[in-house]
């Protein structure tokens, strides 16, 4: 019996010998250390292979206007920022004619390889509306500095001495006042008709190709009104020849803190010239990455805000990222594809 005892407890023993040494064991679920670090060499190729080495070039930006007019002036200075904060030069390829066309066309042909960009304004959204752009599907916003700011002008001695009396008079005679802006089929007549729509006005638009005549007219009585943005007017304001009634903004103006502005009034139509740039749609979204953060440190550095300053580029908060102004881009053009489609009815 005693034998019977002892010949137990050594088998209850053992038993949980056994059973303790299972659970240390984790039951055979845990991965054999050369499993582990096959894993973990992968992991590492994996993110080294998401690591771009760019720039290692000379990168060019494409200016779709001849030098020395205000896109070129902007990448210019922005390019001294550019090549210091990417450590390659930056070379300026100005490509005029065709309202931007051939500027894209020779985006649109190159390596999506992020080695080519091009600096636009909001003609490339009424181009492509209007069916002037070739591939449109290829260009990608990148990112938006800029939104100039446009407003109604009138002669400094217009009986028209507030916005008030303007939008009474062109409900009382349809037609009548005559409102000169440049081109048509194009920001400013897009601005003149969604200001039209949400006033219940009618205006007499004439387009013009050349701001200073366009001034002369207004200083000469020949029109009544122009619309433009505020740098090719300033010099008349500032001799007190033209006055502003109304800026197309959400709110009043800190730089004319005077003039009503469209939000107050509940008049929707902010639209002004969008300045930014664009990237072939294929280039890898670590490069746009890359991009996006260059270009944000560019705008940022103390240089280009004083020149953002002086050239009256900073009166409204536009920056966009590259989603957002991506996203601008196709949204407005689907709008102003409707606005050209009532227009030509």
């Amino acid at each position: 019996m005693r034998f019977k005892g002892t010949l137990c407890l050594f088998l209850i023993v053992m038993l949980s010998l056994m059973l303790i040494l299972t659970a240390c064991g984790g039951g055979g679920q845990q991965a054999a250390p050369s499993e582990q670090s096959g894993q973990s060499e992968e992991a590492t190729e994996q993110k080294e292979e998401k690591k771009v080495d760019f720039p290692t070039r000379r990168i060019e930006i494409i200016v779709p206007a001849g030098p020395g007019g205000g896109t070129d002036n902007l990448v210019r200075t922005l390019s001294q920022e550019l090549t210091e904060i990417l450590g390659v030069p930056i070379n300026v390829l100005n490509l005029p004619g065709a309202n931007g066309a051939i500027g894209l066309q020779e985006q649109n042909s190159r390596p999506a390889d992020g080695y080519t960009i091009q600096a636009v304004v909001s003609t490339i959204q009424t181009e492509i509306a209007l069916g002037n752009i070739e591939q449109p599907e290829l260009i990608r916003g990148l990112t938006a500095y800029h939104e100039d700011t446009y407003a109604l002008h009138v002669r400094a001695d217009s009986k028209y001495d507030s916005i008030e009396k303007l939008i009474e008079e062109a409900k009382a005679n349809p037609g009548q006042i005559k409102l000169g802006g440049m081109y048509t089929l194009a920001l400013d007549e897009i601005v003149v008709r969604k200001f039209e729509k949400a006033t219940g006005i009618k205006v007499n638009y004439i387009p013009y190709s050349d701001t200073g005549k366009m001034q002369a007219d207004l200083l000469g009585g020949h029109i009544d009104v122009l619309i433009d943005e505020f740098p090719p007017t300033m010099e008349l304001i500032k001799a007190n020849k033209v006055k502003p009634l109304i800026v197309f903004a959400k709110e009043r103006l800190k730089a004319f803190p005077d003039v009503p502005c469209a939000g107050e009034m509940g008049i929707e139509v902010y639209d002004g010239q969008l300045r930014g740039f664009i990237i072939h749609r294929d280039t890898p979204d670590e490069i746009v990455k890359i991009w996006e953060d260059a270009l944000r440190k560019a705008f940022e550095s103390e240089r280009y805000q004083k020149y953002a300053e002086e050239n009256l580029l900073n009166l409204k908060d536009a920056y966009m990222n590259a989603e957002e102004y991506d996203a601008t881009i196709k949204r407005q053009v689907e709008e102003y594809k409707q606005i050209f489609a009532e227009l030509q009815q």
